[in-house]
């Protein structure tokens, strides 16, 4: 099976800083075969279209997850989107890349 890097958009308690999401992340998506970056600091998101109890905020955590394993993490209630983490690289030498489909 591939691991791959996900990010996790949760609905957490408000009260919650940094430390206390990635605690909760990591006992109550353990079971999914979620595994917590520790070393990613949950960032918080603005209420988007998803309604929020009034003592609820979103989070993004991140960390690895079997393929497989996505539709179960996704079941959670506390879990509204999954995301492929994605690397962004910059490109080495300019002169390699010719973006000729934006030729006119």
């Amino acid at each position: 099976m591939r691991s791959r890097r996900v990010i996790v958009e949760l609905r957490v308690p408000s009260d919650l800083g940094a430390q206390g999401v990635l605690a909760l992340a990591s006992r109550e998506l353990r079971a999914t075969g979620f595994e917590l970056d520790p070393e990613y600091e949950p960032v918080p998101m603005p209420a988007g279209e998803e309604p929020l109890a009034e003592d609820e905020q979103i989070m993004l955590v991140r960390g690895s997850l079997e393929d497989a394993d996505e539709e179960v993490l996704r079941r959670e209630p506390r879990v509204i989107a999954v995301w492929s983490d994605a690397r962004v690289e910059t490109l080495d030498d300019e002169d390699d890349w010719s973006p000729s489909d934006l030729a006119f």
